[in-house]
């Protein structure tokens, strides 16, 4: 009831200016594709968006060590956002669990857009780059692990890098190991960029969290759009940082964090 209200209020106080949004003007981020129209990190949703006129496209990645069958062929990645493929399948499956030999065998049946005349299937990373190759747009990788290994942040970093990738991408996560890690296989000169998540799991600490990014050579601060405050705005800003806000899907409310200074919207609309 209190969001709803807050949603009404931004609207009145914005009512009678124009809140169409110009997407070449400004900076948004298909969160995990175009999720409002396609079920989440699917092909269909990554192909949607890379036809509309986002800036960026978020996906999340899981760390599958035992991934192939060959033992030298080293872990793969998986894109799922949460640890098990309840979310999104009709069975339970550990993340972990899969491997390129059963993958396929696991439907996603759930999810907005979901049509029963289509198989949506759980991609890889390697899927994900497949479509990127034909769009310019920026890649946000989500690193879901809290630590992913050197051995697989070696491996992500060698085949975005191969792939042309490196310049294009951001590396983001809620998990400070992970993305040091990833700052400890790189180089500045690679092309990189880290960006720092930040959610309600944070609001007692949020500061502190926006410091550790300053810190430790975040590119971008990636916060709930109910966190952001004026103050917390002005301090990433001050530190040369860009602030990104997620997940707006109301167009005035995207129209007033662009007003109030914010880099960069993630929504899973099109909110144009």
């Amino acid at each position: 009831m209190r969001k709803r209200l807050k949603r009404l209020l931004r609207k009145i106080k914005i009512c009678g200016r124009d809140a169409a949004i110009d997407p070449d003007r400004y900076h948004f981020t298909a969160h995990r594709g175009l999720s409002g129209m396609y079920p989440e990190n699917t092909v269909q949703a990554f192909r949607a968006a890379a036809q509309e006129r986002f800036k960026a496209i978020e996906t999340d990645i899981w760390e599958v060590r035992d991934f192939y069958e060959s033992d030298d062929a080293g872990p793969g990645f998986v894109i799922m956002h949460n640890a098990d493929t309840s979310g999104m399948c009709d069975v339970k499956v550990p993340v972990g669990q899969l491997t390129s030999a059963i993958i396929s065998d696991y439907l996603i049946t759930k999810g907005k857009g979901n049509r029963s005349d289509t198989d949506y299937t759980i991609p890889t990373l390697e899927d994900f780059l497949d479509i990127m190759k034909e769009s310019d747009k920026e890649l946000i990788i989500e690193i879901k692990d809290p630590d992913i290994s050197h051995e697989g942040a070696i491996k992500l970093v060698r085949l975005l890098t191969d792939e042309g990738f490196a310049k294009r991408t951001v590396f983001g996560s809620f998990y400070k190991q992970s993305l040091l890690t990833l700052q400890a296989v790189t180089d500045e000169s690679d092309g990189f960029r880290f960006q720092k998540f930040i959610g309600t799991r944070d609001r007692a600490r949020t500061s502190q969290e926006i410091d550790w990014s300053i810190e430790n050579s975040m590119d971008i601060v990636s916060i709930k759009g109910s966190l952001l405050t004026k103050k917390l705005l002005s301090t990433v800003k001050a530190a040369g940082l860009q602030t990104e806000v997620w997940v707006i899907n109301d167009r005035y409310e995207a129209a007033d964090f662009l007003k109030r200074g914010v880099d960069r919207i993630t929504t899973n609309e099109l909110l144009w």
